[in-house]
């Protein structure tokens, strides 16, 4: 359980600096969709840091089988595909949110 700690550490810390929410339970880790694939690329590292090896990691996303190289906009397909068509005031607060960031979160 120290490892796990101590991994878990290393991830929290990289994504804080980052200003990206991660959540754990337990050995998972919750980020973005469009976080994915660098969460892979922390994990082994920590792991490697840690325990002196990689250890195995897989994506999970609900509804879906694990698959582990995906492209960024199977993703977001993945993720977003059952949702309903967002309502005019989420539409809003998305485009000013976008032009006061200047961040393009793009439309679903």
């Amino acid at each position: 359980m120290r490892k796990d700690s101590e991994i878990t550490s290393l991830i929290h810390q990289h994504f804080t600096q980052k200003e990206i929410p991660v959540l754990s339970v337990h050995d998972s880790y919750l980020v973005d969709c469009r976080h994915a694939k660098e969460l892979m690329k922390v994990m082994r590292k920590a792991s490697e840091q840690v325990v002196g090896r990689r250890l195995r990691a897989n994506y999970y996303i609900p509804g879906r089988e694990d698959f582990q190289s995906v492209k960024e906009q199977e993703l977001k397909w993945a993720v977003y595909e059952q949702e309903q068509t967002p309502c005019q005031g989420y539409l809003d607060r998305l485009e000013a949110f976008e032009a006061r960031t200047g961040r393009n979160i793009g439309h679903f």
